[in-house]
């Protein structure tokens, strides 16, 4: 009976895998030229990079400026809900809950608060087959330090928690599952803009 059912989960999350419509394109920022690329994943369009446009309010990694070119830059929830490019947005909860649900985290752990899946990030990591591209980052701390390269990748969302936080999400070099939590918002994380509807 074990293996009748291990037989019936593998099969449903292959089926999921192989179902889940992508399409890759390209976006140029006009605002200084820089070229994206995207993914469409069941209808919704993706930044497939970190975005890299450059607010008083951001920084690179270290304070690099050339790791802004690979990893994007790192903003605060203020700039990050108005950093993306005329017809994109910010990411929200609901956007993420979507993609999420789509790649297979059951529909009774989304709204769960820290990891949530199985290994659903190893899919939206660079080298998935989902061509999300989640580079394994780092954030900024308010204070000035920087943290957590090459262990997980921090993503604003629109959708506040409270005056002082908002939600995002990690994705992590050491598990597949995907953190969700509230941050506060001088914290400086990267931004996934997603394409207005």
């Amino acid at each position: 009976m074990d293996r009748i059912i291990v037989l019936v989960t593998l099969t449903v999350l292959s089926f999921s895998i192989s179902c889940t419509k992508k399409e890759q394109g390209v976006f140029t920022d006009e605002r200084d030229g820089r070229i994206y690329q995207t993914i469409e994943i069941d209808g919704q369009i993706w930044m497939a990079e970190n975005l890299a446009f450059e607010t008083d309010s951001s920084w690179c990694y270290d304070d690099d400026l050339n790791d802004c070119d690979k990893n994007g830059r790192l903003y605060t929830w203020y700039d990050a809900c108005k950093v993306c490019p005329d017809g994109w947005r910010l990411s929200s909860d609901s956007d993420w809950l979507e993609l999420e649900k789509v790649i297979g985290i059951p529909e009774s752990e989304l709204l769960n608060e820290k990891f949530r899946g199985t290994s659903q990030g190893e899919r939206l990591r660079i080298g998935g087959d989902l061509k999300f591209n989640a580079t394994i980052s780092g954030y900024r701390r308010p204070n000035g330090s920087y943290d957590r390269r090459g262990q997980r990748s921090a993503f604003w969302l629109s959708t506040e928690t409270s005056l002082k936080s908002a939600l995002h999400r990690d994705i992590r070099n050491d598990t597949g599952a995907i953190y969700r939590s509230s941050v506060p918002k001088f914290y400086a994380l990267s931004v996934r803009c997603v394409k207005q509807k």
